[in-house]
Order: C-alpha cells, then structure tokens, then sequence
C-alpha cells in the first residue's frame, strides 16, 4: 500500500494529519518540534490504515492492490474498466472527479478514500474507459497532473459493483476496521496453518465470523465454483468454557493446485456471514520440518528494525513504537560514533510485537521505508550484519533487472504506465 503514495505523499500525510487534529500545516511543521519525524512517521501509518479500512468498506480487494505494487508485477492482468488515478491533490472531490471522467462515458461508480491518496474510477463500458484513459493520461487536475493506470482485473469484490445501500451496511462495522490484508489472526501460528493435508490445493481463509460453520463455509465456496470441485472445508475450533468455539479461521481443500489457485484470485474479499473472506494459499513444501524449525527461531516478541536513517535516534524509535504496546527493551547498536542503520525492538507480548510489525510495515522515517521483520533468537550483531549484506545484494540485483527490462518498455503503453517510488 505504500507504493501507492507517489509524489505527495508526504504533502498528503501532513494534510490528513493537520485537519485530523484541527492544527495548521506550519504548526503541525514548526522546526522546533523535536519529535516532527516520528508525528510524521504515525501519520503515514494511519493515512494508509484508514484508506484501507475505506477501501475494503467499498468492496475493494486490498489485495490485489497490495500485490499490484509491492511486486511491479509487469504480467499482471489488468482490469479493461477500472482506471486507477492517483497523485491527486487534497481538496478533489467525487464531484468533480465525476465531471472529468464522465464526459467521456456512462460510470458505474468512483471510490474515493477520505485520504486521497488516489480514486477508482469505475466504467460501465470497457470501450469509454479505454477513452477515457488516453484523454485524461496527464491532465491537469487542480494545477498537478494526473497519473492513470488500470487498475488489477480483480479489484473489485464480486459483490461490490451495482451495490444497494442497504447491502453495503450489512456488512456491517467490522469491515471498517478489519481491512483486507491488514487482518492478523490472533494466536495464529506457522503449526496450526500447517496442518497434515495436501497443502498446495488447500486455501486458508481469515477473517471469518465466529457464526460461520462448516457447511456454511464449504457451501459459500462450492457454488461460487467456476471449474473444479471442493474436497472439504473445516473452520478452526478450540475449547472455550467447555465449548467448541470459532477461532476466526478455517481451511478449504479443492482438487487441485489450479482450483485452489483460481479461487484465492476470484473469490478473494467475498462476504460471508457479513465478513470480506482473506484467502490465501498454503504453499506445498518439501522441507516442511526445516521450514517450521526456522519459524520457531523467530522471536515472538522481538522485531529487527532495518533501514534506519542515520539522523534517527533511539528517543524517535520509542516514540514511532511505543503506541503499539508496552516495551521491554530497544536497542540501537553503535559503531564509530554512528549507529550501524538496525535496531531490535522488544515488546512484553506476542500480540503487542505483532501489532507494531502490523501496524509500520509500510511507514517511513526521515524519508526511509522501515524493513520490519521478527528477529532470529540468540542472532549476533556479526550474523546480523552479514545477513542484511546479503539481502541488500539480492534487492539491488533485483532492482536493476526490473529497471533493465522497464527501460524496454514504452511510457505509454496503455495500461503498463509505472510511477517511480518517492525515497525509500
């Protein structure tokens, strides 16, 4: 999600952040604010948290947008009338969003987040969208230009499009603030989402509401099935008070790889029982036991924090943390002076560590994305110092590749326009 904050990114943070709190922009921006970065940093955080409670309230696959972004995928299938327009200034409007584009077609709808980070606009005809496209690509739009792109074919929820208002508030306010993809299950661990079964043809699905039982849940898949057949569907229980009680998630096997792959793609964010469903697929492996040996290395309470700016301080780390729970210890290892650009943060609980690392994963401090992971147990600062080495290779080395094979590509091939990352 934060790849979809582009050029104004922090222009938009400090609006959203100075009329969320009724300041203004240059008191919100005084100098002498000594915590400016890490206020900035939480805004970022709640400027993405609230557009993706909004989105996933609109019937929009979080998702899709998600895996959209964070993997420049150039191969991704694209939605024929579904326009993704972003680098919009803070006072637009559906209004006047609606004048611009419906001049050159009929519109189904326009989502806008009260953030205005972007907008989706969407066409009833795939014809009047594609014009659309090529007249507005660029346009001037209170004095910034806009920048259009087609948004994932499977953007939209099934369910979201020619929605009756009344259906929409039977969704009810879970949805709001339960957003796709920034769902955690609680007590969810590597062993229970990996249980004795086929693997590769099972799908895990969150976010279900503790009412929904097993039949509901294999007849909500079984007839919203295009091709192949579901082999079963189980919701996850265990003993509260002497009763066997929903733990908010179940699994569904299907009859093969292709049928469960298909079904994470189109019926990712369907509702059931008033809840937009999670999908995601178990992944067959091999090394099963080595896989979940270094999952249980992991530390449950401590997060590895890389990618630290230089002119951070450990006081603006306990600040950007510390609203996330209670912390046992931070620690910002130092050399020559400096600190060396890591820091491992310790919460008291699983949950509250969980929340943090939920919760940051795509905010930045003084410019500089937070690479947020959970730390190994007993990891020295030499190893430490290696691996981060290590994963800087691959990530420059994939970047290059992408960049080489972008340099090939037009600007303007409709549908395939790209936008540079602001800092990261």
């Amino acid at each position: 999600m934060e790849q979809l904050l582009y050029a104004s990114r922090y222009c938009m943070v400090v609006e959203n952040i100075a009329r969320k709190n009724g300041i203004s922009k240059s008191e919100l921006l005084h100098r002498e604010a000594d915590d400016l970065a890490v206020r900035i940093a939480l805004g970022e955080t709640h400027v993405i948290a609230e557009t993706k409670k909004h989105l996933a309230r609109s019937g929009v696959n979080v998702a899709a947008l998600e895996e959209n972004t964070s993997k420049r995928n150039e191969k991704l299938k694209r939605s024929n009338h579904v326009i993704l327009v972003k680098n919009l200034p803070f006072n637009s409007s559906e209004e006047d969003l609606a004048a611009m584009f419906q001049k050159h077609g009929s519109l189904d709808k326009i989502i806008l987040p009260p953030t205005r980070v972007f907008a989706l606009v969407v066409f009833v005809e795939a014809t009047e969208a594609r014009h659309a496209f090529k007249k507005l690509l660029y346009t001037r739009y209170k004095d910034t230009p806009l920048y259009l792109e087609w948004a994932p074919d499977n953007i939209l929820s099934p369910t979201s499009t020619h929605v009756e208002e009344e259906e929409m508030n039977t969704i009810g306010e879970r949805i709001i603030t339960k957003a796709i993809v920034d769902q955690t299950v609680e007590g969810v661990s590597a062993e229970e989402i990996d249980p004795d079964r086929v693997e590769s043809r099972s799908v895990f699905v969150k976010n279900l509401n503790f009412k929904t039982t097993d039949e509901s849940l294999k007849q909500h898949f079984s007839t919203k099935l295009k091709t192949g057949s579901l082999k079963s569907a189980t919701v996850k229980k265990h003993i509260k008070k002497g009763k066997n009680v929903s733990m908010g998630f179940g699994f569904v096997e299907f009859d093969s790889v292709e049928t469960a792959t298909s079904v994470c793609k189109d019926l990712q964010g369907t509702i059931l029982d008033g809840h937009a469903l999670i999908l995601q697929l178990c992944h067959g492996r091999k090394d099963g036991q080595s896989a979940k040996k270094n999952e249980k290395d992991k530390s449950s309470t401590k997060l590895l924090v890389r990618n630290v700016a230089f002119e951070a301080t450990e006081k603006d780390l306990r600040q950007l943390f510390s609203p996330f729970g209670q912390l046992k210890s931070l620690r910002l290892p130092m050399k020559f002076g400096s600190h060396r650009g890591f820091a491992f943060v310790e919460f008291v609980t699983k949950q509250e560590a969980q929340n943090a690392l939920q919760a940051l994963a795509s905010t930045h401090l003084y410019g500089r994305h937070l690479v947020i992971e959970r730390a190994k147990e007993g990891e020295t600062l030499e190893e430490l110092r290696a691996r981060t080495a290590a994963q800087f290779v691959d990530e420059q080395s994939g970047f290059q590749r992408m960049s080489k094979k972008r340099k090939q590509t037009s600007l303007m091939d409709e549908g395939s326009v790209k936008f540079s990352r602001i800092v990261e």
